[in-house]
Parts: structure tokens; sequence; C-alpha cells
């Protein structure tokens, strides 16, 4: 465990597996939450065909963002993470991100998201976002309109946004005012039901079509995401 900038970071082995903990609270895991970690950076990315540069908001254990390097064209990854700490425990999620940020196009800035989106002018064809949950103090402004409309700015003119949101120990009206919010900002948007009550929202300026050719170079007998199962 590690006593950072923002929060007590640690992670905890069990029968369930590893978790990573903020504050005691497990914001991801080499277990449970892998399809929603994964689902997070695949989702934009079959929505957003030959993508060559991606941002993560909130790294957690590097999964999502190792499913983003991993994209065939990929060529620049970077995340944003609040808190130190966190980055500090990546060595111990190597065995399911692969060591994401030591790899070629891979990079880490610590800061806070809307802060790091304001100093960098870099636009990307792909943004995930995928803070801690929203009732957690300081989360909820990243899941407002004025969030949103920073992060638009930072997307190329066709690129594609993934929100994620948990259905679970959130009111229904809270959700709905999320997607609500999305939708005030970006034209198409979609939602993707995942695994354990998470919702993965897929917004862009422009109309959201899936390419065949492009869905079998992922996911086909020989994708290349399925080195990630």
């Amino acid at each position: 465990f590690a006593e950072g900038r923002n929060a007590t970071v640690s992670v905890w082995e069990s029968d369930f597996g590893r978790s990573l903990r903020v504050n005691g609270k497990v914001d991801a895991s080499d277990r449970g939450d892998m399809g929603t970690q994964i689902m997070a950076g695949l989702a934009p990315i079959a929505a957003r065909p030959r993508a060559a540069s991606a941002l993560v908001i909130g790294y957690g254990s590097g999964v999502t963002a190792r499913a983003l390097v991993a994209t065939p064209g990929m060529t620049r990854v970077r995340v944003i993470e609040i808190e130190p700490a966190v980055l500090a425990m990546d060595s111990l999620f190597h065995h399911v991100n692969g060591g994401v940020l030591a790899r070629p196009g891979g990079s880490a800035v610590v800061d806070d998201a809307t802060s790091a989106l304001h100093l960098s002018r870099d636009r990307f064809d792909v943004i995930v976002s995928e803070p801690s949950n929203p009732w957690i103090a300081g989360i909820a402004t990243l899941y407002t309109p004025e969030f949103f409309r920073i992060v638009r700015a930072r997307l190329v003119d066709d690129g594609v946004f993934c929100q994620w949101i948990q259905l679970y120990q959130m009111p229904l009206p809270i959700v709905a005012g999320v997607v609500r919010n999305l939708r005030d900002v970006f034209p198409h948007v979609e939602v993707w039901f995942g695994e354990s009550h998470d919702l993965m929202l897929i917004a862009s300026p422009r109309a959201i079509t899936y390419d065949p050719a492009w869905l079998k170079q992922l996911f086909g007998p020989a994708g290349a995401m399925n080195q990630l199962s």
C-alpha cells in the first residue's frame, strides 16, 4: 500500500483474485472486473476503425490501456491518472496489463483530467473515461456536460468517446442524467451493456457505424484481440 497525494492506494490478494483499492474501495482487479476493463477499450475501438491514438482517463489496473495498445495500427496511448500511487502499483498487474506503460507509444501523465486536457491541445481518435464511481468525492465533475465539452474538443472530427458508468449503487435517474449530459454534447450516443451492471456510453460527433472487415480483424478467429482473453 502507499499513502498517495490524494488517496491511500493498496493491492489485495485473495481467493477472488488481485484487486486495486483506492481508500479501501475496489477500483480494478484481475478477475471480476476484467470483462469491463477490456470492454472499455474495445467498444470505442470497434466504433472507430483503424484508430492510431487513444487517451485513457483513470489508469486502474492498466487493462483498458493494454486493450488499446493491442489494437492494430495504434501508435500512441496516453493515460491521465490523478494519483501517482496508482501508477506505483502498476508492476503488480503486469500479468494482465502486459507492462503497457513501457511499450512503444505508451505514456502516463499525473494530473487532474480537466487540467490535463486544458493544458494539452493534442487530439485523439479515441478517448476513454474510466474514473471511479460518480458518488466518490470529486469524481462527479467528470460526468458533466462541461467536462464532456472539453473531451469533445480533444477528439478528432470522427473520433469516439467511451464513458464508463455503473448501474449498481446508483439511482436510475442519475444514470439517465449522465446519458442526458452526454447527449447534450454529442449528437450520436449509444449505450452498451457490459458485465456486472456496467454500462459503456459510446459517443461521437459523427454517426457511429461498424465496418464488418474491421470487426473481423479485431475479433475474428485470428483477430488481434484474442490475446486479451
